[in-house]
């Protein structure tokens, strides 16, 4: 599609006119039938200009993302139109059955659209909605009772889903907690559970009891919802959401990320695509299994919380925003220790001649070289091969990297963390997953504590909602550079030195997202002492950080007398 936003516009405008203007059903039904392919294809390429586009989106995004609400919203009104004519027309024979099975199907899996469109770049949900995929569930039930039950699921991804399980499909999204998925998730877990949904089951509760059941009010405007206490009411409106297959199915896909090789052999590495997968796969996992009361009751707090979002930010202003140079940090020290071990007329290597260590020392300070950076972000692989060199040369002449904070409003505080609101400069990319350094507004000198967005709402003001949960109440900020196993040999990465609460000492390690793996050893660089480790568990990951606990290892024999390369300038 050569435009798309104007296509977008003439299909808008066109389908406004059609959905107000009076017609026979028939003449209705034919004249959708034409409309659900182009108006498909103008969505997904709008859709493709703001997908990965860090939030809150430029104006343009932000345009192209409203036209595709619009469009969802005219193309559900269409659908709806043509539930509605089918079922005043009654279910007669078998052919008017159809029809009003098809509408269903369409006018479900619309709404659904509208909702997964809003969940994609995290707006509320239209007041409204629930309410209309409800009284279309029960329309749907009302036909299953008449003689018309629900297909099997054929494996093709692209047949069609009977009206009850594109029903269960959209619970099945919500209950995922789309506002705490990373940012591409909700697109890939509705694809998923085009598969899934047929597994699940809706049912009426003999007692009326919702302890412990994920469940639905269809009587309501409510999404979904979790019985955390003892509560009774009728059971008529109620139904229970059995999912208990769909959870086996999400924990036997965890399982084949760490089944071994053949013959018991180590298993292959995963790829960056399989470790994103497999850490979306656990959060699936945790939020469709039972839920707990929250621990920590929140309070009311207004004021304001100073914010430095993503990981390298959070690293410069830990380190009260000195410059990042680990390369010559350890040109330093192994000169100092070389300085201790040589003797007059003694040989030593060449990497070691205290003329080659002044030598790189000075052609860091000079500019002559450069140290190396590695250009990685989990969120750039559906970019475009030729913008990623044209940002690639760019980014080569752009000099040292600026950060900057922001002050949101602190809106509550719990012993978990705290929710807080605001809008995000130009140059801040705020991300469901990304890290953030956060301090009182007028402490001095400043002190930040650690967290990690845990969900995040964007208004039609681009003003911003964020939840975030606290990781811990300090941090050391360090520098890594893989030796060996997953990213080994890679250049010295800005990472964060965490200890378990109530600690002092740094036990777990925070660092880019997908860089490293289990089982890499992994130089730190303090400024002053180098450390080797190997990273143990997992403790938490995201699309753009891991923590990783880990025990401390001899250096290998590779680093005894190793250098770090130094690159020669252009």
């Amino acid at each position: 599609m050569a435009d798309p936003e104007q296509a977008g516009d003439r299909l808008l405008e066109t389908l406004r006119d059609f959905n107000r203007t009076r017609m026979p059903e028939r003449q209705r039904a034919e004249a959708l039938a034409l409309f659900r392919i182009p108006v498909a294809q103008a969505m997904d390429a709008l859709i493709a200009r703001y997908a990965q586009a860090p939030l809150p989106l430029r104006e343009r995004y932000r345009r192209c993302a409203e036209r595709v609400h619009e469009l969802a919203v005219e193309a559900a009104y269409a659908e709806k139109a043509l539930v509605l004519q089918a079922a005043a027309d009654g279910l007669v024979d078998s052919r008017a059955r159809a029809r009003y099975r098809a509408a269903l199907v369409d006018g479900v899996r619309a709404l659904g659209r509208v909702l997964l469109e809003h969940y994609r770049v995290y707006a509320p949900e239209p007041q409204g909605i629930w309410a209309e995929l409800h009284e279309l569930y029960r329309h749907a039930e009302h036909l299953s009772a008449c003689g018309s039950p629900e297909t099997p699921v054929a494996d093709d991804p692209s047949s069609p889903l009977g009206p009850v399980h594109e029903y269960q499909r959209v619970v099945l999204l919500a209950l995922a907690n789309p506002y705490h998925l990373m940012q591409g998730e909700v697109q890939t877990l509705y694809d998923a559970l085009h598969g899934w949904a047929a597994q699940a089951r809706l049912y009426v509760p003999d007692d009326g009891n919702l302890l412990g059941r994920f469940f639905i009010t269809l009587d309501t405007d409510l999404p979904p919802g979790f019985g955390f206490a003892q509560h009774r009411r009728s059971a008529a409106a109620l139904r229970v959401v059995e999912h208990a297959a769909v959870l086996r199915e999400v924990s036997k896909r965890i399982a084949a990320f760490s089944d071994p090789g053949k013959g018991g052999q180590v298993p292959t590495p995963l790829s960056l695509a399989q470790r994103l997968e497999r850490g979306m796969l656990f959060r699936l996992k945790r939020a469709w299994s039972a839920r707990v009361p929250r621990q920590h009751s929140r309070t009311p707090r207004a004021s304001p919380v100073r914010l430095a979002v993503g990981i390298s930010a959070c690293h410069h202003f830990l380190c009260a925003e000195s410059a990042f140079c680990p390369e010559r940090d350890e040109v330093r020290m192994r000169g100092g220790n070389a300085a201790v071990r040589v003797h007059a007329l003694s040989l030593v290597p060449k990497e070691v001649e205290p003329w080659r260590i002044q030598d790189a020392e000075q052609r860091l300070t000079s500019g002559i070289a450069t140290p190396r950076q590695s250009h990685f972000d989990p969120e750039d692989l559906q970019r475009d091969v030729w913008e990623k060199i044209y940002a690639r040369a760019m980014d080569a002449g752009a000099g040292p990297m600026r950060f900057q904070c922001c002050t949101w409003n602190r809106h509550d505080v719990s012993a978990g963390g705290m929710s807080v609101r605001g809008i995000a400069p130009a140059g801040i990319e705020v991300r469901v997953g990304e890290l953030v350094a956060f301090g009182e507004s007028d402490s001095r000198p400043r002190t930040w504590a650690l967290g990690v967005i845990r969900w995040l709402k964007v208004h039609p003001d681009s003003h911003m909602e964020a939840g975030i949960k606290a990781l811990a109440e300090r941090a050391a900020p360090v520098a890594t550079r893989g030796v060996a196993g997953t990213g080994g040999g890679t250049e010295y990465f800005r990472a964060l030195g965490v200890p378990r609460p109530g600690q002092d000492a740094m036990d777990t390690l925070i660092v880019p997202a997908a860089v490293y793996d289990l089982g890499t050893v992994v130089a730190i660089n303090l400024g002053n002492k180098l450390l080797y480790v190997r990273l143990t568990k997992l403790a938490e990951t995201t699309r753009a950080f891991s923590q990783f606990e880990y025990r401390g290892v001899a250096a290998p024999a590779s680093e005894r007398n190793f250098m770090p390369a130094i690159p020669h300038g252009h």
